[in-house]
């Protein structure tokens, strides 16, 4: 799919696709392209679009390089929903003049939120662009490209020269990630605190924890901690993006564009860091809780271990009664019988008071 947008009065609208392309066209989104999409942006723009395989690749130089006077930039972004799961995709951003270009194989929810605050909002979009609620997100899933007769304001471009440019959605676009980005660190944040709860609570009238309970701490802790490492690794490539993007002199950013970028590059450090933070807070919690199941596996061993000793005398006692001697003169005692049976009894409890007075119990 080949969603092309242009700008009128200070804002962005929709355009329809055309051969040749429409000249102006100022972002170019490809979803899912098929190779007549790829081919039209690469005769009109004189850019080679990468491939799924190739975005998909990890080094430096294929993330990150500029090829005549365009840029190439591939970022891993978080795609997805809490109830079927968060899983990191790539999305590349092209800049070539004054012309943007995304190139995506997955529906990442900060496109359809920079669409749809865009669609609603009769004002310039601000500097940094808040991230909407998981509901606006959610609503914009089945219709993220708007109409083409409605109009998209955007922020004009920073140094005054008119109507917004590429680099303008460009930088627009980082910041939406870095807030959808910090939404999820927020909520990561709050189930590692209700976890820690849940781990360290000491309530004398509640029951203790069951195996069941334990799966599903561990599952929970598993899923934060593996969400957590997913968002540092979509914040590392961010800030790379925009290392890379204020050190080029391939496209230059008017000056206002590269203090955006500059509080981009912090906010990437700030959360960053606190994914460091909250990655230490959840292995702390996965080796308490993995504690507390081997004090909970050794409490059972020790009951099974004190029972057993508990047991031996009365065994013995039967044992030494029960051998076919002819001579046992407690065989031929009245009161042999009951004698035997109270033996057992005290042979039984004396370990275990003795265990409990040493503290074994």
């Amino acid at each position: 799919m080949l969603n092309l947008y242009g700008t009128e009065n200070g804002s962005l609208k929709r355009i329809d696709p055309g051969k040749p392309l429409p000249k102006d066209v100022v972002w170019a989104d490809l979803f899912n392209p098929s190779r007549e999409e790829e081919r039209l942006l690469e005769e009109a723009f004189g850019i080679d679009i990468p491939t799924k395989e190739e975005m998909a690749e990890i080094e430096a130089s294929s993330r990150l390089y500029s090829d005549k006077d365009s840029l190439f930039m591939t970022a891993v972004v978080l795609t997805g929903d809490n109830e079927h799961g968060l899983h990191p995709a790539p999305v590349t951003f092209i800049l070539s003049g004054s012309t943007f270009v995304t190139v995506r194989y997955s529906d990442p929810s900060f496109i359809r939120a920079f669409t749809t605050r865009t669609k609603k909002s009769s004002a310039p979009v601000p500097a940094s662009i808040p991230a909407p609620d998981a509901q606006a997100a959610g609503d914009a899933a089945g219709g993220g490209v708007p109409p083409n007769t409605e109009q998209l304001p955007i922020q004009p471009q920073p140094n005054g020269g008119g109507l917004a440019g590429g680099d303008t959605i460009f930088v627009s676009l980082l910041e939406m990630i870095v807030d959808r980005a910090a939404d999820f660190i927020e909520r990561i944040n709050a189930d590692v605190d209700q976890l820690s709860h849940r781990v360290f609570q000491h309530n004398t009238g509640s029951r203790p924890m069951k195996t069941r309970d334990f799966q599903a701490l561990l599952h929970e802790i598993g899923r934060n901690g593996d969400l957590t490492s997913r968002t540092k690794e979509s914040m590392f490539t961010v800030g790379r993006i925009v290392d890379y993007a204020s050190a080029s002199e391939v496209i230059q950013f008017p000056k206002q564009l590269r203090a955006r970028l500059k509080t981009v590059a912090r906010d990437v450090k700030s959360l960053a860091d606190h994914c460091t933070f909250l990655s230490g807070k959840i292995s702390f919690l996965l080796d308490a809780t993995l504690g507390l199941i081997s004090i909970e596996q050794n409490q059972i061993i020790k009951i099974f271990s004190v029972a057993s000793v508990a047991f031996l005398p009365p065994t013995l006692i039967a044992s030494i009664y029960g051998m076919n001697f002819k001579v046992m003169p407690e065989l031929d005692w009245h009161f042999g019988y009951p004698l035997a049976l109270c033996v057992m009894v005290v042979s039984a409890v004396l370990p275990c008071l003795y265990f409990k007075r040493r503290g074994w119990l």
